[in-house]
């Protein structure tokens, strides 16, 4: 299934899924119980300190949950590159309002707002982290070190939680490396619009990769 799961990744092109209440519960379950703790080493302490303060810390917690939470609402069903610009997912929004689970698009604006506003306060917070990062002979190897898949040792029959793993670790790799790419290139003016155009593309991907992981729970349920 990871093959599958790398080409979806690949191909930018998730499909989102509406998922029972209980499958929902179950899946939360085991999401929060992969915990960051389980991370590898990069063979940097100091990179690997940083890393862990990082995703550790209330604030880098409370955006995950708010990238979550906006892109279930979008309901997206399409190829993610038709919406993988702030503009682009704006306009979408504002569009098909009726086809996400916002009230309204004001609700929208304000939710992105708010995740924009923290994923700048996250790296802002977290400079260390990314100049440190962005200092390594191998910023994209620290990254998948940091971040490496630690599969199921319980009952998965299915595979659905190593695979749900495998593909996060991607997703996370593709956003840090972006990130630190972008903090070593840009200047302090083009930073804030790089952050946005990749938090865009993170907070949709992760959704998906969650949607999947759901709907794998429920064919595995029914076989």
């Amino acid at each position: 299934m990871k093959k599958v799961f790398l080409t979806l990744l690949g191909c930018a092109s998730f499909l989102f899924y509406s998922c029972s209440g209980d499958q929902d519960v179950v899946s939360d379950n085991a999401i929060n119980n992969a915990s960051h703790s389980s991370a590898k080493s990069s063979g940097n302490s100091k990179l690997d300190g940083l890393y862990n303060k990082m995703v550790n810390s209330a604030s880098y917690i409370a955006l995950e949950a708010a990238r979550k939470d906006f892109a279930e609402k979008v309901n997206f069903s399409g190829d993610i590159t038709d919406v993988d610009t702030e503009n682009e997912l704006m306009s979408w929004i504002s569009s098909n309002i009726s086809s996400t689970n916002f009230a309204n698009y004001s609700e929208a604006k304000i939710q992105r707002q708010a995740i924009k506003d923290s994923s700048l306060l996250v790296f802002n917070e977290n400079y260390g982290f990314w100049n440190e990062l962005s200092l390594s002979p191998n910023p994209g190897q620290a990254i998948f070190d940091l971040f490496e898949p630690v599969y199921s040792t319980n009952s998965d029959p299915c595979g659905c939680y190593d695979d749900w793993q495998y593909v996060s670790a991607l997703i996370f790799f593709n956003w840090a490396n972006g990130v630190a790419d972008a903090e070593e290139n840009l200047s302090s003016g083009q930073l804030a619009g790089a952050l946005d155009e990749l938090d865009c593309t993170k907070s949709l991907s992760d959704s998906a990769n969650y949607g999947n992981y759901n709907d794998c729970l429920h064919d595995c349920a029914n076989q």
